[in-house]
């Protein structure tokens, strides 16, 4: 059976908390828990409190942890994403606009791309005088 160590998130709304269990890793989601290692409260101080033999068990057995249960078991911390502004936003998606807008106008074919523009009429040529004209 292959296993994997993962977080669980448990809490309220605006609360996390998070559970370290080992799942099955073919079944999806919180349910099918094989066992529990222990928990992560990253409000309160960041407590961590999970078994570390049982882990250190289970990863002999041959369970792989994920990237996010990995660097809690060693201590590793994960950066914290900053808050945009509003203001901030807007900008970031105004320019995201501009440069769509201006990739659209690079690819797309302009509408006079097969036309001639029509020359000055005083820069036309007088049309060639024909032969029978030339003889008279």
């Amino acid at each position: 059976m292959s296993t994997r160590i993962k977080l669980v998130r448990m809490g309220a709304k605006r609360r996390p908390a998070y559970r370290l269990v080992v799942v099955d890793s073919r079944k999806t989601g919180k349910g099918a828990v094989i066992d529990s290692l222990g928990a992560y409260s990253p409000l309160g101080a960041g407590e961590n409190t999970f078994q570390k033999e049982k882990v250190e068990e289970w990863v002999k057995k041959g369970a792989q942890l994920t990237k996010s249960a990995a660097d809690l078991i060693s201590g590793k911390k994960r950066k914290k994403r900053k808050k945009k502004s509003k203001a901030e936003k807007k900008a970031e998606k105004a320019k995201a606009e501009e440069a769509k807008k201006q990739a659209s106008e690079k690819s797309a074919p302009s509408k006079d791309a097969g036309k001639e523009k029509p020359a000055d009429k005083s820069a036309e040529e007088k049309p060639a005088p024909s032969k029978a004209e030339g003889k008279e």
